[in-house]
């Protein structure tokens, strides 16, 4: 695919995910570079410089983005998925603890109304109704 400087800057500003994986955009000023959909701050025009590989930007010095993760091979990185399975984690292997939406936001590190909305979006349930429902299931009795 041939993309033109304005293509790629206007994928960057857009947040475009159709264009990740196609080019990659390093920040001079950071010394960092993103995927198109990175959600970052958007950078100014002339701070910014594209490649059409991780490689070549890593070449050139910039670091990965800690935020969109350009340096991993998969083309979608989501830091909720992390978040939301160690949630789970810990509410299956420690069910017999008093957990509470402030415990375990504060063991993961996201304010606790971010926690419950995201866990929520991605099982259906919040944490306490997936506890809850885990918890009867290990005693084998109904809650």
């Amino acid at each position: 695919m041939k993309l033109r400087p304005e293509t790629m800057w206007e994928a960057v500003v857009q947040c475009d995910g159709r264009y990740d994986g196609f080019f990659y955009y390093a920040i001079k000023t950071t010394g960092i570079f993103c995927r198109p959909s990175c959600r970052s701050k958007t950078p100014k025009r002339e701070n910014v410089e594209f490649f059409f590989s991780r490689e070549e930007a890593l070449r050139k010095g910039y670091k990965p983005c800690k935020r969109c993760r350009p340096d991993l091979q998969t083309s979608i990185y989501d830091p909720n998925r992390e978040w939301i399975q160690e949630v789970k984690n810990l509410l299956e292997t420690e069910f017999d603890k008093p957990w509470t939406l402030q415990r375990l936001s504060k063991r993961i590190g996201i304010s606790p109304h971010h926690l419950q909305r995201l866990f929520k979006k991605e099982t259906g349930v919040s944490p306490s109704a997936f506890s809850n429902g885990f918890a009867c299931n290990r005693r084998n009795a109904c809650c």
